[in-house]
């Protein structure tokens, strides 16, 4: 084996040149080598990827969600698929009726810390009805936030927050012609398949959130639902479905949000110390 030099005014590069009649040891040896990067080059490369991903994707609703690095050589040949960082495979993006059928099936996987973190506030922007957000801000309860999702986190304080004014105009109408006043009472009431349009009458202690999530899940299942002008869309894009899931989001999670804010955290070199509520949405 010899040593080389190559210089070039201050910078120089050493080689070894190895001479051998068996390479098999010297690609073993290669093969057996795990590179590692220090954590600042990944958050780095994480962030960059992320940028680079989102110029070329279109759709504002998409977004990328950048997983693991692991199992990337049976990755499917899909183009929108990118290759990133964290504890999956691999992410794809994803749009806001995802979102909708994660919050009542729990069926996505998404990573939460992403959503928040990349996804929510920049989203908010095309959504001026709002998102479901408290089940991933209840998995994240500390991540810094960006400012419209605070904003947005202080906007939702009631389910009364989530209702137009046109809404609140019509709610004591609607609410004459319901004898019992509760989830199960709306859909008696105004037909299980219409039921949902009228659902924003309810006053927010009487909705029972198992109840509501039975309610929605039935009828997200069924797909599809014919809107006054003939046209067939899925439910969960219809915007008085999504009203209803995004308020089964704040009845479920909003209250495991707010505690966790308010929960003391210890470790191992620190005495207990209170979290920031700077935007904590109160009950």
């Amino acid at each position: 084996m010899n040593t080389y030099q190559i210089t070039k005014g201050c910078s120089f590069i050493s080689m070894s040149a190895i001479h051998t009649d068996d390479f098999t040891p010297i690609y073993e040896a290669i093969a057996s080598m795990n590179q590692t990067f220090p954590p600042k080059a990944l958050n780095q490369l994480t962030r960059q990827i992320f940028k680079e991903a989102l110029s070329t994707h279109s759709d504002s609703a998409s977004h990328v969600i950048f997983e693991g690095l692991e199992g990337a050589q049976s990755l499917p040949s899909d183009p929108k698929i990118v290759i990133g960082l964290g504890e999956r495979d691999y992410g794809k993006p994803i749009k806001t009726i995802e979102m909708y059928e994660d919050v009542l099936f729990d069926n996505k996987g998404f990573n939460a810390r992403l959503i928040i973190g990349d996804y929510l506030g920049n989203a908010l922007k095309n959504n001026t009805g709002g998102l479901p957000m408290f089940k991933y801000l209840a998995e994240q309860p500390d991540i810094a936030l960006e400012d419209s999702l605070a904003v947005e986190i202080e906007k939702r304080t009631s389910v009364n927050a989530y209702l137009s004014p046109t809404e609140r105009k019509k709610r004591n109408r609607i609410r004459k012609t319901i004898q019992d006043h509760s989830v199960q009472g709306v859909i008696e009431s105004c037909g299980h398949d219409t039921a949902y349009r009228k659902m924003t009458c309810l006053n927010q202690d009487e909705f029972d959130v198992q109840a509501l999530g039975e309610y929605l899940r039935t009828m997200a299942a069924k797909r599809t639902v014919c809107r006054p002008n003939g046209r067939e869309i899925r439910l969960l894009e219809d915007p008085e479905f999504r009203k209803c899931i995004r308020i089964y989001d704040f009845l479920k999670y909003q209250p495991i949000f707010a505690q966790k804010k308010l929960t003391p955290t210890v470790d191992a070199n620190s005495t207990p110390r209170r979290q920031s509520e700077g935007h904590l949405a109160s009950q």
